[in-house]
């Protein structure tokens, strides 16, 4: 293209964008409509590219997600390329995505590294804008929704790399920072609730709490507060605040919340089964641990009736049945019940799954309390093996298991090793959780009661770590 067929074309465009693009001086650093126009002409350029055409919608998926760094997945989402291929008629293969994000990258419009693919596309936030500002309302709500896809495509079920969580969770937040409204209606999408769980999972539980307190004012405004969302959301903020320590409000948030969930979608709803279940684990926490069986026994029985017996929230609730029938002290009981809820697990969800993994740990402490001290050990060193493996050392569940293992260390009468892993353990918690979280100071506490049992040699009541099944 010649310079003067370049400046024609920059004038009719300059003319055509000064519509519809903020005024100067609105836009971020005062570039005003000049660079827009710069913009929109490099866009075509890269549109022209082989493979024509995917340049401009790859930039406007970018537009609403994290200018510090994109997954090289988001692009490549089923969701993504389904949307392309409808879009363009015809096959869009990964290979395709590359060379479209190359032909952005050659027209400076983003900057392409495929050798970090947590960060691949990095892309300046007033294009961000300018992109955005371009589209109109129904072509930008589809293009948040589309992204919103796209990032729960890739969202692994259960996370094992914090440094892929991280970047989800950062690039969820600027897509509600850009596009907040079309994410609530007319549904929810499931990518935030993906988002505030990732927080709580991780760790990060006081985080968990504010992200979904924010949620469920939105919601409440956007769908009102008996939509089923807004339902979910309490739920939802309820278990995080009980995670977080805080076990009184969120047995009030619950007891107020089941007869809201039963009102509106009835007794035998997924929903008001899991608040029903949760109701019954926090009483089993308060004390209760007979109450605590006499109401997980009969929600099983209903989510057997419902759900089916090996429905994945129906073999949680299992477990924690048979957790609490042991504190009740019914230890052969729960000892027979987990054997089978190991083996139902393992068959419908697979030996490395979380599930199978927290079945298997009830199993070992269990079997601890009966007075196999040293099998108990035995199971949890192989457990915790397992688990590093599938979830990472640094995974909250990691950590509870390395907690029950040191305690039956202890009761197997090896306090020197005890001793050594609570401290080991208490460092890491501190690193990964706070020094404030409850697992942190359940470790501490277990260290300094062991250290004074070795000092003084009474007694010590042991801590209970039972790892959190989950909503």
């Amino acid at each position: 293209m010649t310079c003067a067929s370049y400046l024609r074309r920059w004038s009719d465009r300059h003319r055509t964008l000064s519509a519809v693009l903020p005024a100067v001086g609105e836009l971020p650093d005062e570039h005003g409509e000049t660079i827009a126009t710069t913009w929109s002409l490099s866009i075509d350029r890269a549109d022209d590219l082989n493979p024509t055409g995917l340049a401009r919608p790859l930039l406007e998926i970018a537009s609403f997600l994290d200018p510090n760094g994109i997954p090289r997945s988001i692009f490549s989402a089923h969701a993504v390329l389904g949307n392309l291929e409808s879009r363009l008629d015809r096959a869009i293969s990964n290979e395709d995505i590359a060379d479209g994000l190359s032909a952005l990258q050659r027209l400076n419009l983003i900057v392409h590294d495929p050798d970090t693919p947590l960060r691949t596309v990095r892309i300046h936030a007033l294009l961000q804008r300018a992109t955005r500002e371009g589209l109109d309302t129904h072509h930008r709500r589809a293009t948040a929704r589309l992204a919103a896809d796209a990032l729960a495509d890739v969202w692994p079920e259960i996370e094992t790399d914090v440094d892929l969580a991280t970047v989800l969770r950062s690039n969820t937040d600027a897509l509600r920072d850009s596009a907040a409204q079309h994410l609530l209606e007319p549904r929810t999408h499931t990518v935030l609730f993906h988002a505030g769980r990732s927080l709580g999972n991780l760790g990060q539980v006081n985080a968990a709490v504010r992200f979904f307190t924010q949620l469920l004012a939105s919601i409440q405004t956007s769908l009102g507060p008996d939509h089923t969302d807004s339902l979910t959301t309490r739920n939802g903020l309820a278990w995080w605040r009980w995670q977080a320590g805080d076990p009184a409000n969120a047995a009030t948030d619950y007891q107020r919340l089941l007869p809201d969930c039963e009102r509106v979608l009835g007794h035998d709803h997924p929903e008001t089964l899991s608040v029903r279940a949760n109701i019954a684990r926090v009483r089993g926490w308060e004390g209760d641990a007979a109450g605590a069986v006499q109401a997980l026994g009969q929600v099983v029985d209903d989510m057997k009736r419902i759900l089916g017996a090996t429905h994945p929230q129906t073999l949680l609730a299992s477990n924690d049945l048979a957790w609490w029938r042991g504190t009740a002290g019914d230890v052969t009981g729960a000892i027979a019940a987990l054997e089978s809820v190991v083996i139902d697990t393992d068959r419908a969800l697979g030996p490395d799954h979380r599930d199978t993994l927290l079945a298997r740990h009830s199993l070992a402490w269990w079997n601890g309390v009966a007075g196999d001290n040293k099998g108990a050990v035995t199971a949890l060193k192989q457990l915790v093996a397992d688990i590093e493996r599938n979830l990472g050392v640094d995974h909250p569940a990691s950590l509870s298991m390395r907690h029950s293992l040191a305690h039956w260390y202890g009761e197997a009468g090896d306090p020197d090793t005890a001793v050594a892993t609570f401290r080991q353990l208490l460092d890491d918690r501190e690193r990964i959780l706070g020094q404030d979280h409850p697992d942190t100071h359940k470790t501490r506490h277990e260290l300094t009661s062991l250290q004074a049992t070795a000092a003084q040699t009474s007694a010590r009541k042991p801590t209970e770590e039972h790892p959190s099944s989950g909503q």
